[in-house]
């Protein structure tokens, strides 16, 4: 019997070294893919479509992930001719997680679909215009802001969520580099000791159709140099116009009055201000006003990055979220 199972061992063994060198495929369904800014994944489980209905702004790529272990289609309906949408009608792929079928919808409008092998699994496309969701209240697809763990929640006081490089992370270095939630225009580029923010940026995001202006918030950012030590005295050393004296601690055409893309980059996690460690404070708010300052409303972050306001949630810098403000 051993003699048996020693020779089993060594045919695998010989087998394995006449193959040829294969490069295995990924399977996205262990392994997520990580998408950019303009790119959304939805998954086929034998459950369905998930999420079932998406809203997305025109010029969003969207990648259908097959996660169900047999093949499956993205068909437009109706079922079985699959007339409506031709541009919806991606054909099958397998269901190993190795590959996805992808489209840019063409046009605004609500387009419904199916698994043609599978006519009950279904789901729903809500194409708006750029920042706009089908009621008519302006919004915006968020991407998150930044790499870390959630350190600080929403709540009380506090009106962000403290997301962190790595704990215990050198103050001499700048942490993972920090983007723009959504397009907009660089309300503020400044370093505030007083308000404890340190070096901060603020981008407005526009109105929502009511007067009211979306704003995100992005504090405690570092310098190279180590003055991110200093609580409060930092900003009286920082230089502002972007260069690198003190670190890349914002990014080069980061001013006020800057337009800026959604995914710009905006500079880097640090502990300017009162912080004792390095991370990215990240606020949402509202004003009822085109400038920033006044009256504010505060909104829980998570609410357009996804996620739950909870210590331990992890982040990756530009993966998608949610509408902002979320309904």
């Amino acid at each position: 019997m051993l003699r048996r199972c020693l020779a089993s061992l060594f045919g695998v063994v010989l087998l394995a070294s006449m193959l040829p060198n294969v490069a295995f495929a990924e399977n996205y369904c262990i392994n997520p893919f990580q998408y950019g800014p303009g790119r959304i994944q939805i998954t086929l489980t034998p459950s369905g479509f998930d999420p079932s209905t998406v809203t997305v702004p025109l010029g969003t790529e969207l990648n259908w992930l097959n996660c169900t272990g047999i093949d499956a289609t993205v068909n437009s309906d109706p079922y079985p001719t699959n007339e409506f949408w031709n541009w919806l009608n991606l054909g099958a792929w397998p269901g190993d997680g190795s590959s996805v079928v992808q489209v840019i919808p063409p046009s605004t409008g609500t387009f419904t679909y199916h698994n043609h092998y599978n006519p009950s699994q279904t789901g729903t496309l809500i194409v708006t215009a750029h920042g706009k969701q089908a009621s008519g209240t302006k919004q915006t697809f968020a991407v998150v802001p930044t790499s870390g763990r959630v350190t600080q929640v929403f709540g009380g006081s506090h009106k962000g969520i403290d997301i962190n490089t790595t704990p215990g992370a050198s103050l001499t270095q700048p942490g993972n580099a920090i983007y723009a939630i959504a397009p907009g225009t660089i309300a503020r580029a400044r370093c505030d000791a007083k308000s404890g923010y340190g070096r901060y940026v603020v981008v407005d995001h526009g109105d929502l159709g009511d007067g009211t202006h979306l704003f995100s918030l992005y504090a405690h950012m570092g310098g190279g140099d180590g003055s991110d030590k200093a609580p409060h005295d930092d900003c009286a050393r920082a230089n502002l116009d972007g260069s690198p004296k003190y670190g890349d601690w914002i990014a080069s055409g980061i001013v006020e009055g800057q337009p800026v893309s959604q995914g710009a980059l905006l500079g880097y996690q640090g502990a300017s201000g009162a912080a004792t460690g390095v991370h990215l404070h990240f606020e949402v708010m509202t004003y009822k006003a085109l400038a920033y300052g006044g009256s504010k409303s505060q909104t829980d972050p998570t609410g357009c990055i996804g996620g739950q306001n909870a210590v331990g949630n992890v982040y990756s810098a530009l993966t998608f979220g949610h509408m902002c403000p979320a309904s």
